[in-house]
């Protein structure tokens, strides 16, 4: 009783490993740990038939290996007609071991004043004033952006979450350790632009109070993403998103081809098409190396894969196994028919194919690593060779002719493959932050899958102004250039929004604008009023409140006395920030007494 206790127990703690092998290391485990001898006899004893049957489980369909039932003998006969090893486990099926062997237990469980010099005081003060209204800008359009994804863009706040975050916690006062913060939460959500997206399909808008307007788009949106189309977009985003994190390509594969909600649930796909697909993923799946940052088995061990007959007659025995319990039938061949013993040399060449490209893939990858560890700035030639040899293995692994002369993926998995050979691409010009480039291959890739009638534009144009925006900004070599950003896209509307929120303010206070009136000037013969017009820069104390009637903001009312003018500085330096050289100035020349009312209008 003792032994029978302790070999279950055994054998459900070898299963934690064994439930997570696919069929190649499933085949390596049945080689080294139940093979009798030289020959294709599998051992007898019943820690090894139990051990044996978790490696048979471990392939089968998900539907069937996480049966609680399934006890060994009946395993074994499941495997009774493989063509490679059937005979061989003749002997454990049908009145062999009926211990029932539950696999949900190892499933794994799872970041003089007057005529003072003051020239270059002036034209500080201008400078200032300049980089000021700038900065206010920069302010007004940070409220204007909150206000727009608070009530009129929620799929903004899906593509964009870290930024989100960022912009409900800013204040207007602490713009100068913003800009840099929003550049790097920005440059953050672009580096998860393809996840982001993907994350779109959920998005909801019940429990906010969005016009009617809106939630038809949003709506509109999702219809388009849970469409056929919309399916095979979301796929080829899924696997944009996988390459530029790193996933392994086996994983992948899975993933969009097992998932409903990518290319398994897509109705217009015919079942030749589905099969072919899931075809490619049984055997990349079959092939995934344990080792981190791998994708595939190496060569050295395909190699011994294929020169230890046991071992290979193991290894097709399990793919065999795995094709034929999925009933791949593709063009009326039915594939495991094909697969025997005698018939595997179409197989061979593919998976040589595969694991060869998948080599090149590793050593791209690898390259790039080391290069990062050098310190190395420039990596755009590294990730060059990441997508090129990504794009051989896409062409390696659609070729599944040479499995069968007869079989090819169809137009539409061709399309398919052409869509992530695209996504490459806009996953290396993210990679190496070139998100121009990125937003435009996203912006060509969407409106290859876009229905000529889609309701959807409305979506896409605020896509496209939001996104280049948010590119613009982060590919910004210096501030300036981030101002200049942020200044093609923001619209002047008023003064600084601290007068509009705080109870009571008095400050030191400049406004800068244009003027237009009439100037007396005594020494004229005649004449003596003219026009004039140009750019006033006055400098004063004001004293605000905000202006709140019914509850409802109506901006800010100021009084504000002047002291001094700098708008000759002020209009020279909005064309020239650069020239040092300048006329001497006296204080006489800049005094410019005076008091005005100030409304600052909302928003």
């Amino acid at each position: 009783m003792k032994s029978k206790l302790a070999i279950l127990l055994f054998s459900v703690f070898l299963s934690k490993d064994i439930y997570a092998q696919n069929a190649y290391y499933a085949a390596v485990g049945i080689r080294n740990n139940c093979i009798d001898g030289n020959a294709l006899t599998f051992k007898r004893d019943a820690a090894s038939v139990l051990q044996l049957a978790d490696y048979l489980r471990s392939v089968l369909p998900d539907a069937t290996k996480k049966r609680a039932d399934l006890n060994t003998s009946q395993i074994c006969t499941i495997y009774q007609g493989n063509p490679f090893f059937g005979a061989a486990v003749n002997f454990c099926a049908g009145g062999g071991s009926s211990n029932p062997r539950l696999l949900g237990a190892a499933l794994s469980l799872p970041s003089s004043a007057g005529s003072m010099n003051v020239t270059n005081i002036a034209d500080g003060i201008a400078q200032f004033l300049v980089e000021r209204a700038k900065e206010e800008l920069f302010v007004s359009f940070i409220d204007k952006i909150q206000n727009f994804l608070d009530n009129k863009a929620p799929e903004l706040d899906t593509l964009f979450p870290n930024t989100r975050i960022v912009l409900k916690n800013f204040k207007s006062w602490e713009y100068a350790n913003m800009l840099n913060t929003l550049r790097a939460s920005v440059d953050k959500d672009l580096q998860q632009l393809m996840g982001n997206i993907i994350s779109l399909k959920n998005l909801d808008t019940t429990g906010h109070n969005y016009s009617k307007t809106v939630r038809a788009r949003v709506q509109k949106l999702k219809n388009f993403l849970v469409s056929d189309n919309g399916k095979i977009f979301l796929s080829i985003c899924r696997v944009g998103n996988g390459f530029i994190n790193g996933e392994k390509t086996p994983d992948i594969l899975h993933a969009v081809a097992t998932d409903p909600g990518y290319l398994q649930g897509i109705g217009s796909l015919n079942a030749d098409e589905k099969n072919s697909i899931k075809l490619l993923e049984i055997i990349s799946t079959s092939l995934e190396s344990t080792d981190a940052g791998r994708n595939y088995i190496t060569q050295a061990q395909l190699t011994a894969l294929y020169t230890d007959p046991i071992l290979s007659s193991l290894y097709f025995g399990l793919l065999y196994q795995q094709i034929n319990q999925n009933n791949i039938v593709i063009g009326g061949t039915n594939i495991a028919a094909g697969l025997t013993p005698g018939h595997v040399d179409g197989f061979k060449t593919y998976i040589t194919n595969m694991v060869d490209q998948g080599e090149d893939v590793n050593a791209a990858i690898d390259n790039l690593k080391d290069a990062k560890k050098k310190g190395i700035k420039d990596l755009s030639t590294y990730w060059e060779a990441i997508l090129q040899s990504s794009n051989q293995f896409l062409v390696a692994a659609s070729n599944i002719g040479t499995i069968d002369p007869a079989l090819s993926f169809s137009v539409n998995v061709q399309k398919i493959f052409t869509g992530i050979e695209q996504v490459f691409g806009i996953g290396q010009d993210i990679a190496i932050h070139n998100y121009n480039a990125a937003v435009v291959g996203t912006l060509t890739l969407v409106d290859s899958y876009l229905d000529p009638n889609s309701e959807i534009g409305e979506v896409m144009e605020g896509f496209t102004k939001y996104v280049s925006f948010a590119a613009n900004l982060v590919a910004a070599q210096s501030s300036a250039d981030a101002k200049n950003a942020i200044e093609a896209i923001a619209l002047p509307v008023g003064s600084s929004s601290i007068k509009k929120n705080s109870h009571f303010n008095i400050a030191l206070n400049a406004y800068l604008g244009g003027f237009w009136g009439n100037e007396y000037i005594p020494a004229l013969q005649s004449g003596k009023w003219s026009p004039i017009a140009g750019v006033t820069a006055p400098i004063g104390i004001t004293f605000s409140k905000p202006l709140v009637i019914n509850n409802c903001s109506w901006g800010s009312a100021s009084l504000f006395l002047s002291l001094l003018d700098v708008g000759a500085f002020a209009s020279y330096r909005l064309s020239d920030t650069s020239t040092t050289k300048l006329p001497n100035v006296t204080l006489a020349n800049i005094w410019a007494p005076g008091f005005g009312l100030v409304w600052g209008l909302p928003k």
